[in-house]
């Protein structure tokens, strides 16, 4: 009785990874069309809709043809009731979305998450302003030591318009001339100079590899296929040593890569700077993209503002 039990229990695992097969291959046929990043962020979104069809399910076969907007419906609940956030459930979506169009169709695959309304959430970054990032470059870290190169090449990024870490990492010194640093960005490989001041040069004379081809020491290795895992564990320990930095600077406050990104954005709108410059100095395709690193407007600014827009029918 049990054998047959177990039997039947592999013939529905088999018959629930036809879907998830055919979504497999469609990630191994593109893989070499696109990013390790993208590949990987792809393959967590397979692994997520797997885990509901094995869950859910209960082993049902599931063809690609068998997806319906009420199983992509049943896919968000499940999401939701393991308390993930919207804003995940939109990267899942994002990730999923190219790989069905391969299998149903472009038009079939947009219609599948129609009826799913996805509401924005703020992100959940630490703010760091002006005050936090000032503390950040006064800390007295013991010179030549990890937590002092973390800093330094964070505020690099800082002062570099947010410049991405990964965009950091691949700077070579024979992009800076005349004091300038042009590159392209990695992600949308937008073209971009950025001005050196002197603390940034102060910090490339301080951090700066001797006999290395890179700008900043982050990456040892010219090799390409090494490159993608020695970022990888370059930036998780980045990550490690700017959460240790963030609890120096206060009890509780959480630094990771991106944090300047926000900062440097949020700084110059609260400046009064134009989007569309904030837009270009982050290398954005799209305006909408900056909206999402500004925080929300603060209601105290918003109704002096209205106020002074009146002041001219006032008696």
């Amino acid at each position: 009785m049990r054998k047959k039990q177990n039997e039947g229990r592999a013939v529905a695992n088999t018959r629930t990874a036809t879907l998830i097969r055919d979504l497999y291959q469609v990630i191994n046929r593109k893989r070499n069309a696109c990013s390790r990043k993208t590949t990987v962020n792809r393959q967590t979104a397979v692994n997520k809709l797997r885990q509901f069809i094995s869950e859910e399910k209960g082993g049902r076969e599931l063809t690609a043809k068998g997806m319906t907007k009420l199983v992509i419906c049943e896919f968000y609940q499940w999401h939701k009731s393991k308390g993930l956030s919207d804003n995940y459930f939109g990267c899942l979506i994002a990730n999923l979305r190219p790989l069905l169009k391969e299998l149903v169709g472009r038009t079939r695959a947009g219609e599948l998450f129609e009826d799913i309304t996805l509401s924005r959430e703020e992100p959940r970054q630490s703010c760091v302003g002006k005050e936090k990032i000032k503390r950040l470059a006064e800390l007295k870290l013991e010179p030549g030591s990890q937590l002092e190169r973390a800093r330094d090449i964070t505020l690099f990024c800082f002062m570099a318009c947010g410049l991405p870490f990964v965009d950091a990492a691949y700077l070579r010194k024979d992009q800076l001339k005349d004091g300038h640093i042009t590159f392209l960005r990695k992600k949308t490989n937008v073209r971009q100079s950025v001005t050196v001041t002197p603390m940034m040069q102060r910090i490339l004379d301080r951090q700066s590899p001797k006999d290395s081809p890179f700008l900043l020491p982050i990456l040892t290795t010219e090799d390409a296929k090494r490159q993608d895992d020695e970022y990888q564990n370059r930036l998780k320990k980045h990550n490690l040593l700017l959460n240790q930095l963030g609890g120096m600077i206060e009890p509780g406050l959480r630094l990771t890569s991106y944090s300047m990104r926000y900062a440097w954005a949020n700084i110059a709108a609260e400046r009064g700077e134009s989007i569309n410059y904030i837009s270009c100095g982050m290398m954005h395709r799209n305006i909408k993209t900056t909206q999402t690193y500004l925080r929300r407007i603060n209601q105290d600014k918003f109704d002096e503002m209205c106020r002074r827009i009146l002041d001219f029918l006032v008696a």
